[in-house]
């Protein structure tokens, strides 16, 4: 009849509750109590579809002060699917592993939206280009947000998805991808070091979702990959990668760079000396 859960929603940051038989709930713990005192944003759900006609959710967090009627810039952070985070509060804070923090937007005048991506087999980066665009084009029915300030964001496998997406479309002013993987014919055939074994793995069933090995179909592995189509690239873009980094190696990143520099198309490029996989992770694995 003891019960001790989390409470939270977007906008409420969580708290310790306890709920006993018939007794009212008592809070025992609220954290960050000082954030009542301050403007926050506000999220929503929005719906939209695929060409598919699939039905999909995203979150768009709404700035502080939101003013209706008002247009404001916006950034789109991608990785698969984010709605059943809806009722997450996020907390700001510069310690952040994949670089991104939706409140330092939100809280500074932005729209932030999340979308949720589903994948069509063999086509990873066509299903993110497809499933991101309805998103984004929802939320200009809507004529809250200036077109020309829209801003793209991804980290991994949403790196991944970030540096393919701007070869496809003009709709974002500018792109970041962090550690992502920008030519997936030279990543099918790399070593990754923690798993000791070959990467093609990922490719063919995991999270690439080709279904298929490189040498049965290697049109489908070049279409959905940024290098082989940097040449339509024509949007500005921030990468970076760790160094020791054994999961997606930061050649990924450094091959899209050299690429996009020889076409004389901007972009910048960040290599961390000595960012890379935790150490206890290492461990973890090698054991």
């Amino acid at each position: 009849e003891d019960y001790i859960f989390v409470e939270e929603t977007a906008v409420n940051p969580p708290k310790l509750v306890h709920f006993k038989g018939s007794q009212p709930a008592k809070t025992v713990f609220q954290s960050n109590p000082l954030a009542k005192n301050y403007s926050w944003g506000e999220a929503e759900l929005i719906a939209y579809q695929n060409k598919q006609g699939m039905p999909l959710k995203g979150i768009l967090y709404k700035p502080a002060d939101y003013v209706p009627g008002k247009k404001y810039p916006m950034v789109v952070y991608i990785y698969e699917k984010q709605s059943t985070g809806f009722h997450n509060y996020i907390v700001p804070t510069e310690f952040d592993s994949v670089g991104f923090n939706a409140a330092h937007y939100f809280l500074n005048g932005y729209l932030v939206l999340f979308p949720d991506i589903v994948y069509t087999p063999g086509e990873a980066g066509l299903s993110a280009l497809e499933c991101v665009v309805a998103a984004v084009d929802k939320v200009k029915t809507m004529g809250i947000v200036e077109e020309n300030s829209i801003g793209l964001i991804g980290h991994s496998f949403g790196g991944y998805e970030s540096a393919f997406i701007i070869t496809q479309t003009k709709l974002f002013k500018a792109a970041v991808s962090g550690a992502g993987v920008t030519n997936a014919i030279s990543g099918y055939l790399s070593y990754s070091t923690p798993t000791r074994r070959s990467d093609a793995w990922r490719y063919e069933s995991q999270q690439y979702r080709f279904g298929f090995s490189l040498f049965e179909n290697w049109e489908a592995y070049s279409k959905n990959s940024a290098l082989p189509n940097a040449v339509q690239c024509q949007t500005p873009l921030l990468s970076w990668a760790g160094k020791k980094d054994t999961s997606v190696l930061w050649t990924q990143g450094s091959e899209f760079h050299m690429a996009l520099r020889r076409l004389g198309k901007k972009n910048l490029f960040i290599v961390y000396e000595n960012e890379g996989q935790p150490a206890l992770f290492l461990k973890q694995v090698d054991s």
